[in-house]
């Protein structure tokens, strides 16, 4: 053996003792660790080739003795009952005894997967332990079906790099044929690297953590071969990472383009999507008629909500990830445009950043007036003469033209108020206290719940409740 190379080759030991021998003699290791099945009884476990007394291998297919008689069943794996005996691995081999070179890792179950699995770690940390430094071969040839996955997936799992099986022609569907093995590497890394990697995105996946998930996917392209399963994964993953990512930005049209190739594949999702961006789209639409810089959209549109939907899913998102500051102002922001919303949905639209006191009902112009005066003294008054309506003036407004989330909004207003003090004495805000989980976790239960009230109350076309959450499991691609 060449003893000038560091090698550890680990080998799963079954009863032909032929691919093992190849395998040494091909690899040359300094240390050999033989993955065994025991001795139990009567039944002569795989341990005993690699180092029994006498001649414990034996090949199949030896002569048959003449005093024998023809009719006696014969093996059905090899067409013989009879084998020509050779000494044990280590002999065979010349692992001499002079210096340690090799030793046991005996199973007590060679069909127990769990036990075969553990032992094979076994022999993995012992490889390691003993060369921390040299090259570790595992070869899975040998032993039970049982013994060669469970060693292939300790492999696997400890990021082994080099696996081997022993292969050669066969003469039939049983064994190679005797003397024409060869060594051959088992190529684990595509799938070593992407269970791993997807694993790993998997759990950055779960936390809305769509960075990670894309430097995952970035690292692991080159090494997926185009056209196959993982590469057809790898490109879905990507562009709806980016999607998530913009869209939990806001950034809807950009978020619409990266999930355009894969929408019939998150249908649900995209559908959402679809109606922020309407929602959006009837936002703009009104506030320019509010400035009177375009038409309004028709009479009987009905007022679309999505837009508050999102900020109270991205909401969520943050009082799962703990982040209550950041969830405190998306929740106060959807209390804010769900009037504002409303406001723009009157007939003329009224834009809370500049109300035209003129075009509200003779009866609160007076009271509007008035305001805006007050307004004006404080020096918070624009060129345009035009009134600003903050969050609770909002919803007074609403409530003075009889609107539903107005009458509800006066229902509570004292619920709210207190409420809005966590947001308003936060440091983000005019304060400088942190926010606590059950704060924000109690203002998002009474907006979530205000919201709710209110859809009833207005008749609009649909609901909070039945919108998705960002998807916490990786969806699959349409067959």
């Amino acid at each position: 053996m060449n003893k000038t190379r560091q090698k550890v080759l680990i080998l799963s030991t079954g009863g032909s003792a032929e691919p093992l021998v190849t395998a040494i003699n091909k690899h040359c290791p300094n240390y050999v660790i033989f993955f065994c099945s025991e001795t139990i009884g009567t039944q002569a476990g795989s341990s005993i080739m690699v180092d029994g007394n006498g001649e414990p291998c034996k090949i199949p297919g030896g002569t048959r003795p003449p005093e024998v008689s023809k009719l006696e069943k014969v093996c059905r794996q090899c067409g013989s009952r009879y084998f020509q005996t050779m000494p044990s691995i280590v002999k065979q081999v010349g692992l001499g005894a002079e210096y340690e070179s090799y030793e046991k890792v005996i199973t007590s179950n060679a069909d127990s997967l769990a036990e075969c699995y553990n032992r094979g770690r076994e022999a993995i940390r012992i490889a390691r332990e003993k060369y921390p430094h040299a090259q570790l071969i595992i070869d899975y040839t040998g032993g039970t079906k049982t013994m060669s996955v469970g060693l292939a997936m300790a492999g696997i799992d400890d990021g082994v790099a080099e696996m081997y099986i022993v292969s050669g022609p066969r003469g039939d569907l049983i064994k190679v044929a005797s003397g024409m093995e060869n060594i051959r590497k088992v190529d684990q890394t595509p799938l070593l690297s992407w269970q791993r990697s997807k694993k790993q995105m998997e759990q950055l996946f779960g936390k809305f953590n769509y960075e990670g998930c894309l430097r995952i996917i970035d690292e692991m392209s080159p090494t997926v071969s185009s056209g196959t399963s993982e590469d057809k994964y790898l490109q879905f993953y990507q562009l709806l990472c980016k999607a998530l990512q913009a869209w939990n930005r806001f950034m809807h049209y950009e978020a619409a383009e990266y999930l355009k190739p894969y929408a019939g594949d998150v249908p649900q999702l995209n559908a959402f999507l679809s109606n922020i961006i309407k929602s959006k789209q009837d936002y703009e639409k009104q506030s320019l008629a509010a400035r009177a810089q375009g038409d309004p959209l028709p009479q009987g549109v009905k007022i679309n909500l999505s837009l508050v939907y999102d900020l109270l899913r991205n909401a969520e998102r943050c009082l799962l990830k703990e982040q209550e500051v950041d969830a405190v102002g998306r929740i106060y922001r959807a209390l804010e445009l769900m009037a504002q919303l409303c406001l723009l949905h009157q007939n003329p639209p009224i834009n809370t950043s500049g109300v035209e006191v003129e075009i509200l009902p003779s009866k609160l112009q007076d009271k509007y007036q008035k305001l805006l005066d007050l307004q004006a003294n404080n020096k918070r008054a624009d060129t345009e003469r035009r009134l600003q309506l903050p969050l609770f003036k909002a919803y007074g407004l609403l409530a003075d033209l009889g609107h539903p989330l107005g009458r509800l909004f006066q229902e509570r207003e004292k619920e709210m108020e207190n409420l809005l003090k966590i947001r308003n004495n936060a440091i983000i805000a005019h304060g400088i206290n942190p926010v606590q989980a059950h704060e924000a976790r109690a203002f998002y239960d009474f907006t979530c719940k205000f919201l709710e009230d209110g859809e009833k109350d207005m008749n609009v076309k649909g609901s909070y409740s039945k919108t998705l959450q960002f998807p916490q499991l990786l969806p699959s691609l349409r067959k």
